[in-house]
């Protein structure tokens, strides 16, 4: 039953679950009494079509109570992240909250070691909306397909991340049951996402990092060059026999031998609700006209049937259950709300703010003669520059 139903749902999922408990127990009653009298009539006369019958009854009220039981053999999960966005299409800075700040990173980056893109982003909107003869349609522009890349690189880099800290956390990993993935073998659709192509490019190909020379403290994995620029020696660690592959734009393909993840990445639908007063308290720079754009990440998660067989070996793919919490704690907008107390934070701001107003006030109704009292009193207290 669903953590989340509460009340009468509660009630209403419970009825329906006893009434297919009780039905599948009927049906394995009857089974098991035509079986026993096949039984007794093989015994006695050596007939034998009624307990194939019971058999038959029994076998599928078992496939009904495993089908019931059984977990879902297909998932997904849906996540809307956020940008803010100044009449420049400069990022505002969101800080902590993972997903936009990783974003703007990213562009930045891209930016400073390639000016043309930069002016691709800067000079067309992230979607062209058009109305002709009343029909709608949203087409993609250069400035929406970067931002797209963008959020795809996001979730590759995350899962790149999560897949080389799970599997080093641990001694009881087989190294012969996992591999690694580097630029050398990862496979070429990969490398249409652009953000991957130059950020994990070898820094000697790259006039930004020309400075940095070779590491004398082993192989660099990680680098900030001019300008932002960003090195990344993408990696990725899976299970012997997983493979990644990039399907179409924005959509990634994980397959191992138990489950395929499917991650697609999109612009979407404004639907996230912004709080006014946090364009201007929290974002940065602090401007009311900020406006924001909206990504939708959809990751579906469907396991093989031959998954449900293995008792062994889950070890070793474990991680994801806590990548796909990870992904949401990083993107989801308003866990990033409840996760920094914004209510409680809005609530004190405001009732500072009423706080000072009254004060004002109070300040503006007191009688002149205290007001040059207390002046008199901040004159007394002032050094005598004459001395």
């Amino acid at each position: 039953m669903s953590k989340e139903l509460r009340g009468t749902g509660a009630i209403r999922a419970m009825r329906s679950e006893i009434g297919q408990l009780a039905i599948v127990a009927i049906v394995l009653a009857v089974g098991a009494s035509v079986t026993a009298t096949g039984i007794v009539d093989l015994l006695t006369s050596r007939q034998t079509p009624s307990v194939f019958v019971g058999l038959g009854i029994v076998a599928l009220g078992l496939a009904a109570m495993a089908w019931r039981l059984a977990p879902p053999i297909s998932d997904t999960v849906q996540l809307n992240g956020v940008i803010l966005l100044d009449e420049d299409k400069k990022i505002a800075r969101i800080d902590r909250y993972e997903f936009s700040e990783d974003i703007r990173r990213y562009l930045s980056a891209l930016k400073a070691e390639n000016k043309a893109l930069g002016r691709q982003w800067e000079s067309h909107p992230l979607q062209d909306i058009k109305f002709d003869d009343g029909n709608f349609s949203i087409n993609a522009t250069p400035s929406g397909l970067l931002a797209v890349e963008s959020v795809e690189y996001f979730f590759l880099d995350k899962l790149s991340t999560h897949l080389t800290d799970y599997f080093n956390k641990s001694y009881n990993f087989n190294d012969r049951k996992i591999y690694t993935l580097a630029r050398n073998s990862l496979p070429i659709s990969l490398f249409q996402n652009r953000f991957v192509d130059l950020f994990s490019r070898p820094m000697e190909d790259r006039e930004t990092f020309e400075s940095h020379g070779a590491s004398k403290h082993g192989r660099v994995v990680y680098a900030l060059g001019k300008d932002g620029a960003i090195f990344d020696a993408f990696e990725l660690t899976l299970p012997k026999g997983g493979a990644i592959s990039r399907l179409s734009h924005g959509c990634i393909r994980i397959e191992t031998d138990r489950f395929i993840l499917t991650a697609k990445c999109s612009l979407a639908n404004k639907n996230t609700h912004i709080p006014f007063e946090f364009r201007s308290l929290y974002a940065i720079p602090n401007d009311d006209s900020l406006h924001h754009e909206e990504f939708h990440i959809s990751v579906n998660v469907k396991f093989k049937i031959l998954a449900f067989l293995s008792g062994t070996g889950w070890q070793y793919y474990r991680w994801l259950d806590s990548f796909v919490d990870s992904l949401r704690e990083a993107v989801d907008f308003s866990l990033f709300l409840k996760r920094i107390g914004w209510e409680q934070a809005l609530t004190s701001e405001k009732l500072q703010e009423k706080r000072g107003m009254g004060q004002s006030k109070r300040r503006a109704t007191q009688p002149a003669a205290t007001h040059t009292s207390f002046e008199s009193h901040l004159g007394d207290e002032r050094p005598n520059s004459n001395k």
